[in-house]
């Protein structure tokens, strides 16, 4: 059984109406959610009166199947349990957008939608929406408007079509996208985008949450028998670069942050240390400052 923190603990066995677990990546939100529910169906709970939203289709087959392999080992003679793993497979665990699509098809009459309506993938979404940039990028190219020509001027190709993309992730989290644009756009002082700024600076910041943990994670190897431990002064050096990029993020000025991580200490020569700590220390860090380097891109 894992060793659960007291956060992770406090998560699993809450039964209120309204919980909300916010953690960094990699922090273990898919087991805690697999052992939350796992409670529920042994206190008698159904897995077919449950509703399990995920963001992507792979996140709920990944879900769905972590489930299924955790059922699996409490059945035993338990018959109430090996129901639970028969419902499992036809459980709703989906994204949202697909739970939609199920109550509209459902209820298509009073919905008054076509009831062969499909969910577009990616595959199809991709190519449209590429296209839609490309076409917006050649007009605001071409335009003589001032402000366009400002923007041409102050950024690049790639770093203009970043924003864009990133404004519209955000504009289609929001009620009434359009609505809200048109309400921000009348604001002479901008006030419309703060929330906007605040989740980027959220998001940014649970990223660095998460590299520190990996960092952590870092200074712990190297606390093992024969650890490579010549990585000391590296690991030390990624903490005070995290904290300064913290820092920099938590304060009110915007922009992107510069970083600077030192070059992995090199071994000894004859340096005796085993080997597959000091691969797993770099892959350790490699996750690291991707996160960093995410979280300075915001």
């Amino acid at each position: 059984m894992p060793n659960w923190t007291e956060a992770q603990r406090q998560a699993i066995d809450a039964r209120n109406s309204e919980t909300l677990v916010s953690a960094a990546a990699g922090s273990g939100k898919t087991a805690v959610l697999v052992e939350h529910v796992l409670q529920m169906l042994r206190d008698g709970g159904s897995i077919s009166r449950l509703l399990i939203i995920t963001f992507t289709r792979a996140a709920a087959a990944e879900l769905r199947e972590r489930l299924i392999n955790a059922i699996s080992n409490e059945i035993t003679d338990n018959k109430h349990m090996r129901a639970q793993l028969r419902e499992a497979r036809h459980a709703q665990i989906c994204t949202l957008h697909v739970f939609c699509h199920h109550i509209i098809r459902e209820y298509f009459q009073s919905a008054d939608v076509d009831p062969m309506a499909k969910i577009a993938d990616e595959t199809t979404l991709h190519p449209l929406f590429t296209r839609a940039v490309d076409d917006a990028m050649e007009a605001l190219c071409a335009s003589e408007d001032e402000d366009a020509k400002a923007l041409v001027s102050q950024y690049g190709d790639e770093q203009i079509v970043d924003i864009a993309k990133q404004l519209y992730y955000f504009l289609q989290a929001q009620a009434d996208p359009k609505g809200f644009l048109n309400k921000t756009m009348e604001d002479p002082l901008g006030e419309g985008l703060k929330p906007y700024l605040m989740i980027l600076k959220r998001e940014a910041l649970m990223r660095v949450e998460g590299a520190m943990q990996l960092n952590q994670q870092c200074k712990v190897l190297l606390e093992r028998p024969n650890a490579p431990k010549y990585l000391q002064s590296t690991v030390e050096n990624d903490e005070i670069v995290l904290k300064v990029l913290q820092t920099n993020i938590r304060s009110p000025e915007l922009g992107r942050e510069e970083l600077h991580f030192v070059q992995k200490t090199r071994a000894p020569k004859g340096a005796e240390y085993d080997a597959y700590l000091a691969e797993r220390f770099g892959k350790l860090r490699d996750r690291m400052k991707s996160l960093a380097g995410e979280a300075a891109a915001m």
